[in-house]
């Protein structure tokens, strides 16, 4: 309600309301806010508490000196905060979580300069906004109307945001903290002047006018006021004005020149708990022609139906029958938001002008006392979850209140534990980190309105005892933290079977005996003398004292194997134990190593009765008192050191053959024993001299002598024991000659040849010392394929025998051949668009292609890969630009067959081309092309010639003409006025594949039929020295147009003949003359135009007038003949105007019609009064509409100062 923005920043407030016990209120400047988003600099922020009792609605809170002593300055409540400084900017008030809120509710805003009114520092959706606009002075401000006069709180709050209760004063003039106090009687609900911050609002075609200069932002509830418009209204018939007049002290509303109805809206309006509300406005003018023009107050409560309150159809004009006429009038039904509109309305003539002022909503609204709520202090439990929830109530609830008072008629209580002005609910928790004497806060609400809230304390306890379980299990020794292998402890921690606590347990406690609780820790420890089932006893006290106590069996096992370590392995031979495979199970083995975490019962072992030739092994098992085994294993390996008995041999003869004998050991009688391995699975070798053993030995001629010869024989048992050497004697004869022959089947090499050996059909045969096996014949080639009767024989020279076989002679080499080099094979198609690709294109032949089959008879086939084999592969103009792969076989008379892309290096690329060109089979000679109206024709290649291609077809073929023969081909040729007459052009042809073919001409003629446009102009003449000269080509009277050219222009008389023609006319007389314009093209085509010449005197002194039509530069004094551009130009067409040029050169005006929103200077109507053309409208003030800073008319068909106008002399005379 005051403040001083420089020096110390004092200022005060006014609660309108109650302000709840320790509320927290912020108040910050000097651009702590920057207009969006959270508190910018939350140090420059002064926070101020209420009081305990909080702060009555009425109560005026002084800061002094808040910005040298914060901490002291309120009259009321407490203050905190070092940087504050108010620094002639605005102050606002708000509330939040902290002073550097994220999301700040304001409350209050003022403003001593003009820069509080820019939108950035106008904070949204604020109540009880003050505005003030002193033009940047160092002014103190305060408020200096009526503290007494309400019935209500809520109508000092209108009075305070009117800008007429505001004053300049001193500090003293708002330093006294004397209350507002509430009177009997009405309650100011609304007034028109309550926002000294106008923002007005005008509507242009149903859009909100922006322009700064005439109104500002949107309009929104509970703030600012708003205009609207009948939309359906044409867009030339909107308002001349519809705005605020006046300054702050005396404020007016203005509507004026309208068509339709407009509307001025208020902000809504808090008319809840009101009754006996009114409405009334004070009409300053209404000046209207027409009887049905009107202007109307309305009402509309909570978004219902529009009530009339009062109209006014009479007419007054300033002063007059207006003085002191109001329009007022009761609302009818309470609610809680209301508007008033105000209705103007014109007729016909749209040019009645409404004004008024002071528009003000009154009402009774009943006093009543404040809603103050007492709570007792209560002591409530934790549940077995370790929370609570309480709430607030007069009966059956957590924290008994009452309340009294009747400002509002609760529904419920509401209950913080946060603080007095946050955090509210139904109800609040606490949990076990709450217990003890905590704070809450209780209020009364309605669902709308809260009471102050009163402060008291709930005391939190916990008297749950903690729960304890019954623990069951086994536990093994050596298991958990802090066990050793013997012993086994038991934690708390162990004892997880429904123990705990609703809060959580502070002492935890285990025993075996249940009674010695002041000596106990958390564990216990057992060992190897308390296995099987022991009683464990457990005590739990939580944080508040709550004992509880339990216990259970437990079985305590061991579980842990003992250990074993095996004696070493033992070694022993068979020839110590009498000659046996085997060692008897008495062989001393050892003893092995055992322990146990406890105590070993037992040792036991596997060992057998005897042991084996190998290795044997001996499990020993260890088991402890628990029952707990180990096993470990020891080796007995048993050797086999006895040789077997000396091997004997049965005398035998053998026959050579050929000369020679192999003795083996299977062709011997040959016996042996061994104490382990039997005499069939011995090994035995042999020798004829005792140093070279083996599993054979050789007999040759000289050995045919009769005698017997030695062979030694050994033998070696499983165990690699060889016995002593033995012999036998066998005696060798010669052999009979017998050939024994066989069939074979040989194959040619890769050279066509074949040697036969008398080893490869040879079966067998026998011969002496003496003979040799031959074969004949023995050489084959490819003329031997097939069978053959080979001889084979044994001779010594005097005898021999033989033997024939059939050598099968086979061709099994493939032919020879490899791909062509690169692999890959280009072609071009022929004229026909076709060729073919034979297998001899493909590959190169070797030399010979083949050994036994002639070329000729070469089974030679090609494909495509993927597709059949064939004598060739067609192609054509499909395959052009893809390539694709052949492949080639050859197989021979003998079956073998050659596949390139297996045996010749692979597949072939083929590629397929187009080389040959289209031909123009013919070009359509004769034609005419004709100009357009335009003077050009389009020539298409397409439509003049005929053409072929091998592989396109005539109608993908590319057709192009030209006007040279080697160069500037397109498709199509545009021929224009240049190219009249006849004229050669060139034509050519181009295929898909880029063949061109070669040029064709042909002569084609370019015609112009369009005949000339004849134009003729009305013009004016003087006479000068007696005569008046019109030339054919003058550019006023002659506008005449043609295709290409207009190449000569002349006149006659229109009374003459033809044959007056002339290229120009001369006048000796003042009249009216009809002349006749002919116009003729380059190629004669010819029109005629006709038109009023007039012929004047010329005037002695005229028109000296720059601005006029008839401008005369020669005259020196104004005869009073000067006309102007609207009595020149035309009336306008529909939605059309004139734009206007003074043609001194012509003394004339040079009118042209365009569209509305491009006529800036002309007016609509006829000719009018001097200086100005009667009614229309004109365009009367430049406004920077556009923002590029100039005040002109680039943008005219935007702004709103068009005006009817009457005799304006601003409007259509020329001036700009």
């Amino acid at each position: 309600m005051g403040f001083e923005p420089v020096n110390d920043g004092d200022f005060a407030f006014v609660a309108i309301e109650d302000i709840p016990a320790n509320q927290v209120i912020y108040f910050i400047s000097d651009g702590g806010w920057d207009g969006s988003g959270s508190v910018d600099d939350a140090s420059k922020a002064l926070t101020w508490t209420a009081d305990a009792g909080g702060m009555s609605a009425g109560e005026v809170c002084y800061f002094q000196n808040p910005k040298n002593n914060a901490g002291n300055s309120p009259s009321t409540g407490s203050a905190s905060g070092n940087n504050w400084d108010l620094k002639k900017e605005g102050l606002y008030a708000y509330v939040g979580t902290s002073a550097g809120t994220s999301n700040p509710t304001f409350l209050a805003f003022v403003a001593p300069e003009n820069d509080g009114t820019n939108a950035s520092y106008v904070p949204p959706n604020i109540e009880g906004q003050v505005l003030l606009l002193d033009d940047n002075s160092d002014d103190v401000w305060y408020y200096s109307g009526s503290k007494s006069d309400q019935g209500a709180m809520r109508g000092y709050l209108e009075k305070l945001r009117t800008w007429s209760n505001w004053s300049t004063g001193s500090v003293s003039n708002f330093s006294s903290t004397a209350s507002f106090s509430v009177q009997s009687g009405a309650t100011l609900l609304y007034s028109e002047d309550a926002s000294n911050y106008p923002k007005e609002h005008g509507f242009k075609d149903g859009s909100v006018i922006t322009d700064s200069g005439k109104t500002s932002r949107p309009y929104s509830a509970n703030s600012e006021s708003q205009f609207s418009i009948d939309v359906t209204a044409a867009a030339n018939n909107r308002p001349k004005e519809f705005r605020a007049e006046g300054n702050r002290d005396d404020r007016k509303w203005k509507a004026k020149e309208t068509d339709g109805v407009v509307k001025w809206i208020s902000r809504d309006i808090d008319i809840s708990g009101a009754t006996g509300i009114s409405a009334s406005l004070q009409l300053l003018k209404a000046n209207k022609n027409i009887a049905s023009e009107y202007i109307k107050l309305y009402a509309t409560v909570d978004d219902g139906t529009a009530q009339l309150l009062a109209s006014f159809f009479d007419d007054c004009s300033n002063g007059g029958t207006c003085s002191n006429t109001f329009l007022s009038g009761s609302v009818t039904g309470t609610g809680s938001t209301m508007t008033i509109e105000v209705w103007v309305s014109n007729g016909s003539d749209s040019k009645a002008e409404y004004k008024w002022t002071d528009l003000e909503v009154t009402g009774s609204v009943s006093a009543c006392s404040d809603v103050v709520v007492t709570a007792n202090q209560a002591t409530v439990s934790l549940d077995s979850n370790g929370a609570v929830s309480i709430s607030a109530g007069e009966s059956g609830a957590d924290v008994t209140v009452s309340s009294t008072g009747d400002c509002f008629t609760l529904t419920g209580y509401e209950i913080s534990k946060t603080s007095a002005s946050a955090g509210f609910g139904s109800s609040v928790s606490f949990d076990c980190n709450e217990t003890g004497s905590q704070n809450i806060w209780v209020r009364a609400t309605d669902g709308t309105n809260v009471s102050a809230a009163t402060a008291t304390t709930v005391t939190v306890q916990d008297v749950t005892p903690p729960t304890i379980g019954a623990l069951s299990g086994t536990y093994y020794l050596g298991q958990g933290g802090g066990s050793t292998a013997s012993t086994r402890r038991i934690w708390w921690a162990t004892a997880t079977d429904g123990n705990g606590d609703n809060c959580g347990l502070a002492i935890k406690k285990v025993s075996k005996t249940g009674n010695d609780w002041g000596s106990a820790t958390n564990f216990v420890d057992f060992d190897c003398s308390e296995l099987g089932q022991q009683t464990i006893y457990l005590q739990g006290t939580d944080a508040a004292g709550n004992v509880a106590e339990g216990s259970g069996t437990i079985t305590i096992a061991d579980n842990t194997l003992p250990t074993i370590t095996a004696p070493t392995t033992v070694n022993a031979n068979t020839s110590s134990y009498g000659g046996t495979c085997s060692v008897p199970g008495s062989l001393a083995l050892g003893s092995p190593t055992t322990a146990d975490n406890c105590s070993v019962a037992s040792v036991t072992n596997d060992a057998p009765s005897s042991y084996a030739v190998g290795t044997t092994v001996v499990t020993w098992t260890v088991t402890d008192a628990s029952g707990n085994t180990a096993t470990a294993t020891q080796n007995v390996v048993v050797t086999d050191d006895q040789i077997p008995t000396t091997p004997t041999v049965v005398t035998t003869s053998f026959q050579l053959n050929m000369g020679s004998v192999v003795v083996g050991v299977s062709d011997l009688s040959i016996s042996a024993s061994d104490n382990c391995t039997d005499s069939g699975s011995l090994t035995y070798e042999i020798s004829r001299d005792a140093v070279t053993w083996g599993s054979t030995v050789s007999f040759g001629c000289s050995d045919a002598t009769g005698q017997s010869w030695p062979i030694y024989v050994r033998a070696t048992d499983a165990a690699n024991n060889t016995s002593a050497n033995g012999v036998g004697y066998v005696t060798i004869t010669d052999a009979a000659l017998q050939a024994v022959g066989q069939n074979v089947t040989v194959s040619l090499a890769a050279d066509g040849s074949y040697t036969l050996t008398a080893a490869e059909v040879d079966n067998g045969s026998s011969g002496n010392c003496s003979s040799s096996l031959s074969v004949a014949p023995n050489a084959f080639d490819c003329n031997n394929l097939g069978g053959n009767e080979v001889t084979l024989t044994v001779s010594d020279g005097s005898t021999s025998d033989v033997t024939t076989v059939t050598v099968t002679v086979e061709d099994n080499t493939m032919p020879n051949a490899t791909q062509i080099t690169g692999g890959a094979l280009s072609k071009n198609l022929s004229a026909l668009g076709s060729g073919t690709i034979l297998p001899a294109d493909v590959y190169i032949a070797g030399n010979p292609l083949d050994r036994c089959t002639a070329d000729e008879d070469l089974d030679i086939q090609i494909k495509r890969v993927g597709g059949a084999w064939g004598s060739s592969v067609a192609v054509d103009c499909n395959d052009v630009g893809t390539p694709f792969t052949v492949d080639v076989r050859i197989e021979d008379e003998a079956g073998n067959e050659w596949i390139m892309s297996v045996n010749g290096g692979g597949a072939v690329t083929v590629t397929i081309n187009d080389v040959i060109p289209p031909s123009i089979d013919a070009v359509s000679s004769g034609l005419t092309e004709v100009l357009s109206s335009v003077g050009t024709s389009t020539i298409s290649a397409s439509a003049y010639i005929t053409a072929s291609d091998n592989c396109t077809a005539s109608g993908s073929l590319t057709y192009e003409i030209s006007e040279l023969s080697g160069s500037g081909f397109a498709t199509t040729f545009e021929a224009d006025c240049d190219d009249v007459g006849a004229k050669t052009f060139y034509f050519r042809v181009t295929d898909e594949a880029t063949n061109t073919s070669a040029v064709s001409s042909e002569t084609i003629t370019i015609a112009d039929n369009t005949a000339p446009t004849a134009v003729a102009n009305a013009l004016t003449l003087f006479l000068s020295g007696g005569t008046a000269s019109l030339s054919a080509a003058n550019g006023t009277f002659n506008t005449s147009s043609d295709n290409c050219a207009i190449s000569t222009s002349q006149v006659k008389l229109s009374a003459d003949g033809d044959g007056t023609y002339a290229t120009s006319l001369t006048f000796t007389s003042e009249a009216d003359y009809d002349v006749t314009l002919r116009v003729t093209d380059a190629v004669g085509n010819q029109s005629t135009a006709t038109a009023t010449v007039s012929v004047l005197l010329q005037v002695v002194n005229g028109c000296i007038d720059q601005t006029a039509c008839n401008y005369d530069a020669s005259a020196n004094s104004d005869d009073g003949s000067c006309t102007f551009p609207g009595e020149e130009c035309q009336s306008p067409a529909g939605g059309q105007g004139y734009v206007y040029t003074v043609n001194a050169a012509s003394d004339g005006c040079d009118c042209s019609s365009q569209d509305f929103d491009l006529v800036y200077f002309e007016d609509f109507g006829p000719g009018g009064e001097s200086g100005g053309q009667g009614f229309g409208y004109g365009y009367d003030g430049y406004t920077d509409v556009d923002g590029d800073g100039n005040f002109d008319e680039d943008n005219a068909a935007g702004e709103t100062a068009w005006s009817w106008a009457s005799a304006d002399a601003n409007v259509g005379n020329g001036t700009t």
